[in-house]
């Protein structure tokens, strides 16, 4: 079955390698990490902005954020642009993630070690790895991380204090948008993960109701197969036994399908099958149940009723509508069908017993059917 493609987004689908043959849930994670790695880019250059324009940096701060934002920049491309050559997004990550870490691990050197600021930062790096990689991802980046943070713990310990370029005047500000960066990091990246499973979620639940659809219904007239009209059966004969109540299985049975179908083909058969179908149905009430049981053989489930006049009625008025003409590709085609019926519980208790007696009911109509031409 044939996946319906998410609605494009240019500039995001834009980095999607040429070529290569996608499902949605492969598009939804490959906008996810060109998401990230924009967004990031960004914001990057947003922040490095407001660090120029609003901060008192001294020469080193300023080289610092220079650098900081060159290497980011530099790991964010390379990213980008193995996404758009290969299309391999954990390669990609893989990089950006380590471009991140070592930017920041290189930041915090030279604000302060442990105490800086930029450690928060790489609170965000677990996460991202986890929902946009794996859960093994996540916990190989977490041991990383803390393994990289060992070194500054213990020179902290030691009263080791590295070298800190960042005025004092500026701490608080940069622990407050540090803060904000790894918090809008992490809420971003959930709310987008939670829109992203809702809408696989969906479109799981939507395959499987048409999967579910086409294992019970049959494929030409959209008709309850066989397995599904048993299904019923047996749901009516649950009821019927819980409400002493009864039902009514009507057997169809088109006359001399073969030979027109063999006459004119099996596009000339399988119009005649639809236009039959199609008659039963919009004579059948609505809480009733029309089924293609295989070939030419069709049934109904008339729920709450045992009347045999009251059948013997339907079954009249049933060969009088299907005796009409039908106009198949300019040729008059005159159906006729067989009917038989069973009555729960007066023919059978159980779906073979009452498919049984119905399809036996139908053959002694049909032995009293005289030959002949159907097309003209």
């Amino acid at each position: 079955m044939n996946q319906r493609s998410p609605k494009p987004i240019p500039f995001i689908d834009a980095w999607q390698p040429a070529g290569l043959a996608t499902g949605p849930r492969d598009i939804y994670h490959h906008r996810f990490v060109v998401s990230i790695l924009l967004s990031t880019l960004f914001y990057l250059l947003v922040v490095i902005s407001l660090n120029y324009s609003f901060l008192n940096l001294q020469p080193a701060g300023s080289r610092l954020v220079l650098q900081f934002g060159v290497w980011m920049t530099l790991g964010i491309v390379a990213s980008l642009a193995i996404i758009r050559k290969t299309g391999q997004r954990n390669l990609a990550l893989q990089l950006f993630l380590s471009s991140m870490l070592l930017g920041f691990m290189y930041v915090t050197l030279h604000t302060g070690g442990i105490n800086s600021p930029a450690i928060v930062c790489t609170l965000i790096l677990p996460p991202l790895a986890t929902l946009s990689i794996s859960v093994w991802a996540g916990v190989a980046w977490s041991v990383l991380l803390a393994t990289m943070t060992i070194p500054y713990v213990l020179a902290d310990r030691a009263g080791l204090l590295p070298q800190n370029v960042m005025n004092a005047d500026n701490r608080q500000l940069a622990i407050y948008l540090s803060l904000i960066t790894s918090n809008l990091f992490l809420t971003v990246i959930a709310i987008y993960y939670e829109l992203l499973s809702k809408r696989l979620r969906n479109q799981v639940e939507k395959e499987h109701d048409m999967y579910l659809h086409l294992a019970n219904h049959d494929s030409l007239t959209e008709l309850a197969n066989r397995r599904h009209f048993i299904t019923a059966i047996e749901a009516a004969i649950a009821e019927a036994k819980n409400k002493n109540g009864a039902f009514c299985i009507l057997y169809f049975d088109l006359n001399y399908f073969k030979s027109a179908n063999d006459q004119h083909g099996h596009h000339f058969g399988d119009q005649i099958l639809s236009q039959f179908s199609q008659r039963l149905q919009e004579h059948t009430r609505q809480y009733d149940l029309v089924a293609r049981l295989g070939g030419d053989e069709f049934s109904i489930l008339l729920k709450e009723m045992n009347d045999e006049k009251v059948i013997a009625k339907k079954l009249t008025d049933f060969s009088h509508i299907l005796a009409q003409a039908m106009d198949i590709d300019g040729i008059s085609y005159q159906p006729s069908a067989s009917i038989g019926y069973a009555i729960y519980p007066k023919h059978g208790h159980d779906y073979e017993s009452l498919l049984k007696a119905a399809d036996q009911s139908m053959y002694r109509v049909k032995r009293q059917q005289p030959a002949q031409n159907n097309t003209r």
